[in-house]
């Protein structure tokens, strides 16, 4: 079974930072806890599982007494964990499993659709937290921004406001559910400073950041996985100080590429990236020629193209150092991104690099080949290059008083400004494993006691595997459930049930999640993700 490999600068942010800091930067790789918990693609280990990633930054702590009861909130954008798969790996690997807690609240609803990061952050914080401790998840739809997500993370620590969060900007105080030992928030999202510097969504985040703060709720937020060079996305977005023109229309003659836009100002040689155009012809050019102020040329491999109008944009000039808001906040704990082999390494070979229990490995900065989606102007976007950690100065916040002596002692000519990250934890190889965590199922349907679902796309699962379905509405509510595969094909499974026919019909949720009929299974059996 093949190791789908996932890595997250945040993910592990909460682990980060719980731990103590590790002045020699050479350890020896972790022993695997068990057979069940090794990950197998064929005969290679690929990725570690939960108690190496823990014992790798120190934890279990092992405190007197027992520490106060703390609740840690992970925040998402649009998607949650699959509670299944998340208790799947910690049965698998021989831990205690948990109830990862959902918050309701009046102004941002949750989303239900379970989703990889979501699940991934759960797994990671599951496996390192004290048996008192509670999980609570928290998403809102990504068009309601930062301060959505800080708004529904502070209801669900236990926090109440003065009136209606959304409607004007309001303080809070504890409420009676606020925990003993503190609320944690845990969010691995991040996006340009420099896209959301002066943005509403940025002001009202500071002020939730400043409310967050003063109720002594620890915020931990991801550096970034795109590295401290300014980004731009396949939508043309502004990552960087790029300049950006728009582009009105474009024709292709003998795989040139001809480009009418505003007047540019552009010369050859430079590097433009293209958008909006057509997705073939999307990405990242060296400027041919620059026939008049508003045209330029291209190379192309694309048949011919009648000049078509288009509604796209151009942009050069990116690249300058570009931090991520919400770690540049001052109130966040910013996490960055550490790996165990050098970036050398992991530029020629990616995260396919298998894991040898007790070979002597180093922390590094984590930048590797991985493709990045959302850094266009990278080479050979987006086939390779691109993920990193992030990191660097701010641009709109000062220094916060507890960096300035080390920050001014270590980089006296620096800029009085607020720098990222302030802790790392593992981001990059060796790879965090986790269980699958759901297929999406878009039709069902109910024929002669056989239940057969669809799931838009191929899937490894297979005839006599087991599969939890969780999340479908009427009228299929009766398939939600543990059931055996009978068949598999195409992307589309069937089993057997005892229930009343219903003709096949699009669904709009639902979720298939594999899974084992008692733990631990085979490793190979288990479905590693």
């Amino acid at each position: 079974m093949a190791v789908v490999l996932i890595c997250m600068a945040a993910a592990s942010a909460l682990v980060g930072a719980a731990s103590p800091a590790r002045a020699d930067p050479s350890f020896l790789a972790p022993e695997y806890s068990s057979a069940a918990c090794t990950p197998l693609a064929g005969a290679t280990r690929l990725g570690i599982g939960p108690q190496q990633w823990n014992s790798s930054v120190g934890l279990p702590l092992t405190p007197t007494g027992t520490p106060a009861a703390q609740r840690i909130v992970i925040g998402e954008f649009d998607t949650t964990a699959n509670a299944t798969s998340v208790n799947a790996l910690l049965a698998q690997c021989g831990l205690p499993t948990v109830t990862l807690g959902t918050d309701t609240n009046p102004w941002y609803p949750p989303a239900t659709a379970p989703g990889d990061e979501a699940t991934l952050d759960a797994s990671i914080v599951a496996a390192a937290l004290p048996q008192n401790a509670e999980i609570v998840m928290v998403n809102t739809s990504s068009s309601w921004g930062w301060y959505g997500l800080l708004v529904t993370a502070a209801d669900a620590c236990g926090l109440v406001w003065t009136g209606n969060p959304t409607s004007t900007l309001q303080t809070l105080s504890k409420g009676p559910s606020f925990p003993a030992g503190g609320c944690i928030v845990s969010i691995s999202y991040g996006g340009s400073e420099a896209a959301y510097g002066g943005t509403q969504d940025m002001t009202n985040s500071d002020w939730m950041m400043n409310q967050l703060a003063a109720m002594g709720v620890i915020v931990v937020v991801s550096a970034g996985d795109e590295g401290s060079g300014g980004c731009i996305s396949t939508t043309g977005s502004n990552f960087g100080n790029a300049t950006l023109v728009s582009v009105t229309s474009a024709a292709v003659a003998s795989n040139v590429m001809t480009v009418t836009t505003a007047a540019h100002g552009f010369h050859a040689g430079q590097q433009v990236f293209l958008s909006s155009i057509s997705p073939e012809l999307d990405r990242m050019y060296t400027i041919l020629s620059t026939p008049s102020t508003t045209t330029f040329t291209v190379a192309v491999t694309h048949p011919d193209r009648v000049n078509t109008a288009v509604t796209a944009q151009a942009s050069v000039s990116f690249g300058t150092l570009v931090p991520q808001f919400l770690a540049t906040n001052p109130n966040t704990l910013a996490v960055g991104g550490t790996q165990w082999d050098s970036q050398t390494t992991s530029m020629a070979v990616g995260l396919e690099l298998a894991y040898t229990p007790g070979a002597l490995v180093q922390n590094y900065v984590w930048k590797d080949s991985n493709a990045n989606p959302n850094c266009g102007n990278l080479p050979n976007f987006p086939y390779s290059g691109g993920e990193g950690t992030g990191g660097g100065q701010s641009s709109g916040y000062a220094m916060p008083s507890y960096q300035q002596s080390a920050a001014m002692s270590s980089y006296p000519t620096a800029a009085s400004r607020r720098m990222i990250p302030d802790l790392a934890a593992l981001a990059g190889w060796p790879t965090y494993a986790i269980a699958n965590w759901g297929l999406g199922i878009t039709g069902a349907g109910v024929s002669s006691n056989v239940a057969t679902l669809y799931l838009g796309g191929p899937t490894s699962i297979t005839a006599g595997e087991t599969i939890v379905v969780s999340g479908i509405a009427a009228p299929f509510t009766a398939l939600n459930g543990t059931w055996t595969v009978a068949t598999s094909s195409g992307g589309i499974l069937t089993f057997a049930v005892t229930t009343a026919d219903v003709t096949a019909q699009y669904v709009s949720a639902g979720t298939v999640t594999q899974t084992c009929p008692s733990y631990p299974c085979a490793p190979g059996v288990f479905p590693w993700t």
